[in-house]
């Protein structure tokens, strides 16, 4: 859904809050033994991996406070949204305006199981807000399933696709599955030199 010039413009901002700022990428666990097999930082406000809660600083790991979001990135998410209805000539999902931002990197091993998106208040998560992911550089094995006993499906997210749920779908189950090395488009290769592998950004309303 994105062009290859919005995608090296937010591999550029992300990658640059990342790298550059003592709030940047570092490696979440859920306690001091179990990482996670991404590295993630945050803005807006914090996830707390250890309580499953949002903070305004990073307490399960360095106490400094949480990056803040961008509002270009909040233009996008609501703009894409708006897209969406636009081109369903009717609202399909309740509208929202992101106060999270969440960036996760995958590298070549990188995975992550099935879970659920249901730390933000009730709520946003009773009223359907949705959660827009938007996936930059290699391709991903993404897997995803409707309540607790259906069927799991999988698709493969490319550079520049998005994928939204939110309404009925608000508590879906999902997951990365796999990162596919040598994937990542030529036109992002060289900002992603050091970082080869996927990208996610996810934006929630708390």
């Amino acid at each position: 859904m994105l062009s290859a010039e919005k995608q090296l413009e937010l591999l550029e901002l992300v990658l640059g809050l990342g790298r550059g700022n003592s709030g940047g990428f570092y490696q979440p666990s859920f306690d001091e033994s179990h990482k996670l097999q991404l590295q993630m930082f945050c803005m807006g406000r914090h996830w707390d991996c250890w309580n499953r809660c949002y903070r305004s600083s990073r307490t399960d790991h360095d106490q400094l406070p949480v990056l803040e979001l961008p509002h270009s990135l909040v233009e996008l998410v609501m703009g894409i949204l708006a897209d969406v209805k636009q081109k369903c000539r009717q609202q399909v999902l309740p509208d929202m305006r992101p106060d999270i931002g969440i960036v996760n990197f995958y590298a070549a091993a990188g995975s992550l199981g099935l879970h659920q998106d249901r730390d933000e208040s009730a709520e946003s998560i009773s009223n359907g807000i949705p959660v827009v992911s938007i996936s930059l550089g290699s391709h991903a094995v993404f897997a995803y399933r409707l309540g607790d006993e259906g069927a799991t499906k999988v698709v493969t997210l490319r550079s520049g696709d998005i994928f939204i749920f939110g309404g009925p779908a608000r508590l879906l189950h999902h997951g990365v599955v796999k990162i596919i090395p040598g994937t990542t488009p030529k036109s992002l290769r060289g900002v992603m030199a050091d970082m080869e592998g996927r990208i996610n950004l996810t934006f929630r309303q708390l």
